[in-house]
């Protein structure tokens, strides 16, 4: 379960990249139509292509629905080509005109800095250790749902393959016996790529749970990554304190050897 301080943090997230997407839409109202453009686009033409693999190049030439699906395809990607190059001009105008005068340009760099200044206001006694708190809090969450994942696979697993070695071990023998047919290695053959296929399910489900793509989990490590560079930057006013109070020191002492001279050479002359 969450704490309050991170379920606070996620809604405050939430709501700066609301108003981050508001300003965009009134600093930058052509970025935000290209870049929908070239998202729907991209969709339409992975849809028309995968038509076209499936169906359409083996009809193209004695089929028009076919031929027709080909030319849009064609379409669509001068669309898609064309999109992203009014979506990089766009966007590099708007990172030149934001740019002038500000450290962060990019929406990730405003966020960080945002998150400072909450974590710095909210939790002014000991920022930094509140930043380590909430990292353990989120990170040891994620590591729980992969650990629970990890054991319900490895015992549904075991009892796959215990299933699969059984079952090819009865069709291997089935093959080489005299009077088998191609309908076995077919079987076996079969077999083994839904162990492949298996695997790469299981692969491409914990590559989520490690990195998701939306909802809640991908706030969370988007969170996560925010707090590691909001935890560097606590150190900067550290070293920059430390500089300060170094050349302190060091002019001090320069000013004290200065009048140890100064008083020598007094002395000296009324001596002399």
């Amino acid at each position: 379960m969450d704490s309050k301080a991170v379920l606070d943090l996620l809604e405050w997230l939430k709501l700066s990249n609301s108003e981050y997407n508001k300003y965009l839409k009134e600093k930058a109202p052509k970025l935000v139509k290209w870049r929908r453009i070239l998202i729907g686009s991209y969709l339409m033409w992975a849809i028309f292509l995968t038509i076209v693999l499936l169906w359409a190049a083996q009809n193209i030439l004695k089929d028009t629905l076919a031929q027709c699906i080909v030319g849009i395809t064609v379409v669509l990607f001068i669309l898609v080509f064309w999109s992203f190059y009014k979506f990089y001009e766009y966007n590099k105008l708007f990172s030149e005109s934001e740019s002038q005068g500000k450290n962060n340009t990019s929406k990730y760099g405003k966020l960080v800095d945002n998150v400072f200044d909450y974590i710095n206001s909210k939790y002014a006694k000991n920022p930094s250790k509140a930043v380590d708190m909430l990292l353990s809090n989120l990170i040891s969450k994620r590591t729980e749902i992969i650990n629970e994942y990890d054991k319900k696979v490895g015992s549904f697993g075991s009892a796959f393959m215990i299933v699969i070695s059984a079952t090819l071990s009865i069709l291997v023998k089935a093959y080489f016996e005299p009077g088998s047919n191609d309908k076995v290695l077919y079987a076996i053959i079969a077999i083994l790529l839904m162990v492949i296929l298996v695997k790469l399910l299981n692969l491409a489900i914990r590559g989520l749970i490690k990195q998701p793509a939306w909802g809640r989990a991908n706030q969370e490590i988007y969170l996560i990554n925010i707090l590691n560079d909001v935890k560097y930057k606590f150190i900067e006013p550290d070293s920059d304190s430390n500089n300060e109070s170094q050349s302190s020191t060091i002019s001090e002492s320069e000013s004290v050897s200065k009048s140890i001279t100064e008083s020598q050479s007094v002395s000296n002359s009324e001596s002399a």
